[in-house]
């Protein structure tokens, strides 16, 4: 017998309402709303508590700051349908946000070289393994004022054309090592170099040089962390990170560390290198987010190019995009202490 129709004690016959497409509308809308509500609330925990255990996770500790921005549609719809947890919810999320995208911002501005101390200007710059405008991109470096230039990716093809707009000329002093993909990087530059090689930080190899200034030696690495795409690469993106903290300048030098940390700030492995005595010259000296990647379409979202400094001062920093690239290049000038 259904129990849709069916008289009462009283004789009259009763009918269960139908749900209307309203009320469909109100539960889907409802769903959708708790579901996104759980997803943030996942991202919020990923990125507060530093869980960088998985690919996914590093990702989205990268991403966190945009992600959230979510949250303040889902305080609107919350509010307009009275639903007072999930309102609660959305706004302890938009408060997350504010206090990561903040963070994210810096408002100095450039200092001033210090009396007796040497001005020295670098630059770092991914070239992009496969980047069909590299020749374009090696008149751009050309054109800069600076004593030297930290690039990754330089494959065997990409030196051979940086070679022919005349990069290797104009800087005189080289450490490179071309490797297909990737795996390649070179320090060019117009000060003598008295030693500089090509070494592996955790498997993956990197070049480091001791530049002759008028303050003294100053060491630098050209640094360039595996992406965290995978298992294997995650494991090898900690151990770089956590090795690169580790490193001090040879002799007591000052120490650059400058490249594509394919990192932010937001990771606890990156933060580790400040915790450790390092500046990040941007954080120092920088203005705007200083997003340098990705350039394909639109504005940069992510800084995964950093310089980062022990036992020098940083003056200022710049950001240019690179033609055929997806980085933007970092230039930095830095005061050199007199040597003792």
């Amino acid at each position: 017998m259904s129990d849709a129709v069916g008289p009462d004690r009283a004789g009259v016959t009763h009918q269960t309402p139908k749900p209307t497409w309203r009320h469909s509308l109100n539960v889907a809308r409802a769903v959708l709303c708790w579901s996104l509500a759980t997803v943030l609330i996942l991202v919020a925990l990923v990125r507060l508590l530093r869980i960088e255990s998985r690919p996914v996770f590093i990702e989205i500790e990268a991403a966190a700051a945009w992600l959230l921005i979510a949250a303040f549609p889902l305080f609107a719809l919350a509010a307009l349908a009275r639903k007072k947890a999930l309102a609660l919810i959305a706004i302890v999320l938009c408060v997350t946000q504010v206090d990561l995208a903040a963070g994210m911002v810096r408002w100095h501005g450039s200092g001033r070289l210090p009396d007796g101390q040497t001005l020295v200007r670098i630059a770092t710059a991914n070239v992009r393994f496969d980047n069909p405008r590299i020749e374009e991109l090696g008149r751009q470096l050309m054109g800069l004022d600076v004593d030297v230039l930290c690039l990754q990716e330089i494959t065997p093809a990409n030196l051979e054309r940086l070679q022919r707009v005349g990069l290797l000329t104009k800087f005189a002093y080289h450490v490179i090592d071309p490797l297909p993909y990737y795996q390649g990087s070179a320090i060019l530059s117009r000060l003598p170099i008295s030693s500089g090689r090509a070494f592996p930080v955790a498997g993956f190899p990197m070049t480091r040089a001791e530049l002759i200034t008028p303050a003294g030696p100053l060491d630098l690495v050209n640094v360039h962390v595996v992406a965290p795409l995978s298992r294997p690469n995650a494991r090898r993106w900690r151990a770089q990170l956590l090795a690169l903290a580790s490193m001090h300048g040879v002799d007591h030098a000052p120490l650059v560390l400058a490249g594509d940390f394919n990192s932010t700030f937001d990771h606890a492995a990156l933060d580790r290198l400040v915790d450790r005595g390092f500046q990040d010259a941007f954080a120092t000296v920088g203005r705007g987010i200083g997003a340098t990647w990705p350039v394909w379409c639109g504005p940069a979202l992510l800084r995964l190019d950093h310089v980062l400094v022990t036992g020098a001062s940083i003056i200022s920093t710049r950001l240019q995009n690179s033609a055929g690239s997806d980085h933007r290049r970092l230039i930095v000038s830095l005061a050199l202490p007199p040597a003792r």
